[in-house]
């Protein structure tokens, strides 16, 4: 019962970021080596949110933190990947930073055609 109010609490963890900072709240999946990732998008098309699958969250122990799910980098992969996949090959990251727990928003500018 434990584990089934964690695993929902977590579930709300990105819905609750979608939603305070106005992101999409579909998920669209990123594999990589480390996890698979998940992206929202801005509906300003200008940036986007990453986030650990909720199985990685979950397995995080209280009071650790592990650089599977804190490193930006790693993000910033998932990130870069994400935009390769969507058309967006050419649109460099700017920046990022980290928003909320381990979730980290990517801004991107794509060149207009």
């Amino acid at each position: 019962m434990r584990k089934t109010i964690l695993f929902g609490g977590l579930a709300c963890l990105a819905l609750a970021a979608c939603q305070t900072l106005g992101y999409e709240t579909t998920a669209h999946h990123v594999a990589m080596p480390d996890d698979v990732y998940r992206v929202f998008e801005h509906p300003k098309k200008d940036r986007i949110m990453t986030a650990p699958s909720l199985g990685a969250i979950v397995a995080i122990r209280p009071g650790s933190v592990t650089s599977a799910i804190r490193d930006r980098e790693d993000h910033r992969a998932a990130a870069r990947k994400y935009l390769d996949e969507t058309g967006r090959a050419k649109c460099p990251i700017i920046s990022g930073r980290e928003i909320a727990g381990p979730q980290f928003q990517f801004l991107f500018n794509c060149p207009e055609a």
